[in-house]
């Protein structure tokens, strides 16, 4: 009985060991995405309604909202 009891929490130690590790990957995946959409070419290009405008690569101008979305404006709107 002691035994199935140590086997028991050696499994149960195992299963946990290897969710902080899943957890931990995972973590720092999403860490890598947000630093390569960080490092992206879009260059600032003006002003629109108090936020700053950015230019896509594909000619796209667009701001951050408050949600930290894009939201993307017409060309001739931008100033």
């Amino acid at each position: 009985m002691k035994e199935k009891k140590e086997k028991v929490a050696k499994v149960k130690d195992k299963v946990s060991e290897t969710k902080k590790e899943a957890k931990s990957k995972a973590t720092t995946a999403q860490k890598e995405v947000r630093e390569k959409a960080t490092k992206s070419a879009n260059k600032v290009s003006g002003e629109y309604n108090g936020q700053k405008v950015f230019t896509g690569p594909n000619g796209g101008k667009y701001y951050i909202n408050k949600n930290g979305n894009k939201t993307y404006i017409d060309n001739n709107t931008a100033k």
